[in-house]
C-alpha cells in the first residue's frame, strides 16, 4: 500500500513537471514587423541612425546581405562612430530566457567599410553581456548569429536592450531577430 502509494505520487510529480516543461512557448520578435503576440515593434534609437535593410535596397548602402537569408527577409543596421550618439534597439518581454541574433559581416565590401562588431547587452538595466567579432574574410556574412543568449531569467516583464558605444572603434550592426521563452 505504501508502495502503490509512492508511485502514485511519483507519477502526479513526473505529470505535474512535464506539463509546466510542455507550456513553454518560444516566441519571436522580428526586427521590423515586432512581437508575434503583441505585435509591439523594437525601438531604435537613435531613429535616424538606423535603416531598414531587405529588399530594394538604396545604392549608398554598403552592406548588402542576402535578404533571403535573414528572418523574414528584413534587418536594422546602424553604424556607431567614435564620439558619435550610442545606438540601441530596446523592447520588452515577458518570459524566462531570450536568445538574440544579428547578421554579422565577415568580410568588408570595400577598403573603408567597418565590419568590426561590438555590443553590450542590458536586461533591466544591467549590463550583463557582450558581443565581440572581428572580420575573417569568409564567408561575406554569418547570417542567425547567436550574440546574446540568457536562460536563468526570473519568468517576469524584463526590458532589454542591444547597446552600441564603443569608444575605440566604430561598429556595425545588423539586427535581425529575438526569441524568448514565455512560461
Amino acid at each position: 500500500m505504501l508502495l502503490s502509494r509512492i508511485l502514485g505520487i511519483f507519477i502526479l510529480c513526473s505529470l505535474t513537471t512535464a506539463t509546466k516543461i510542455s507550456s513553454r512557448r518560444n516566441v519571436t520578435i522580428d526586427d521590423q514587423f515586432g512581437d508575434e503576440l503583441t505585435q509591439v515593434v523594437p525601438r531604435y534609437m537613435p531613429p535616424d541612425r538606423w535603416n531598414k535593410g531587405g529588399m530594394n535596397l538604396p545604392p549608398a548602402v554598403l552592406a548588402r546581405p542576402n535578404a533571403s537569408l535573414a528572418h523574414r527577409k528584413t534587418w536594422h543596421d546602424s553604424t556607431h562612430l567614435v564620439g558619435g550618439p550610442t545606438a540601441t534597439v530596446n523592447f520588452g518581454f515577458t518570459g524566462v530566457s531570450i536568445y538574440v541574433y544579428c547578421i554579422v559581416v565577415n568580410m568588408p565590401p570595400g577598403p573603408s567599410f567597418n565590419t568590426f562588431a561590438n555590443y553590450k547587452f542590458s536586461i533591466d538595466g544591467n549590463i550583463v553581456g557582450e558581443y565581440t567579432h572581428e572580420a575573417q574574410h569568409a564567408p561575406d556574412y554569418l547570417y542567425g548569429t547567436p550574440v546574446y543568449a540568457n536562460t536563468t531569467l526570473q519568468n517576469a516583464y524584463h526590458n532589454f536592450s542591444i547597446i552600441i558605444d564603443s569608444t575605440k572603434r566604430s561598429v556595425l550592426i545588423l539586427f535581425d531577430y529575438a526569441v524568448y521563452t514565455m512560461m
